[in-house]
């Protein structure tokens, strides 16, 4: 397991095998393009997903075979850079998601939150500053506190945020 994905196991990237299957079924659903060397797209597909999540790649594909994708091409599989940027795209609407749930209960302070994407969750504010020092997270990411009734020392971190302003305790 990478250090990433102890802080977050929804983070665990896919195994090659994995993301294979995933792939798989694709291509068995929606045909590739005339001339395409199966080999060559599969491992394009393989290097443009690497490092996500296997549920991430699942919803994608089946986004892609309901034919949810806005823009999507129904006769023809999407290409290596279009499949891993809807990936991309549902872990991050994913992740911001679980990032709104946190604003939807009471805090006992007026929690800014910042508009950036949450690169890590389920993490300390030492695991933070860990990651800073590692090159996990950028210097400039933003921690924020979890739910004082859950574990407030566990919390997100954020991407920066040029605009975001730090929390004010209520008086």
């Amino acid at each position: 397991m990478d250090h990433v994905s102890t802080l977050d196991p929804r983070l665990k990237s896919a195994t090659k095998l994995e993301m294979a299957e995933q792939l798989h079924q694709l291509f068995s659903s929606l045909p590739q393009r005339a001339g395409d060397d199966p080999v060559a797209v599969m491992n394009g597909y393989l290097i443009a997903v690497q490092g996500l999540p296997l549920w991430a790649i699942d919803n994608t594909v089946q986004s892609y075979l309901r034919g949810l994708i806005k823009g999507q091409d129904n006769r023809f599989c999407p290409r290596a850079p279009e499949f891993a940027a809807a990936v991309r795209e549902q872990r991050d609407n994913t992740m911001h998601a679980s990032a709104k749930a946190l604003t939807n209960k009471g805090r006992p302070y007026n929690l800014n939150i910042p508009t950036s994407k949450i690169i890590g969750h389920k993490v300390t504010q030492e695991q933070t500053r860990e990651g800073r020092r590692c090159g996990i997270y950028p210097p400039e990411c933003i921690w924020l506190p979890g739910y004082i009734d859950d574990k407030a020392h566990i919390g997100d971190v954020y991407a920066p945020d040029a605009d975001w302003k730090p929390s004010k305790p209520l008086t």
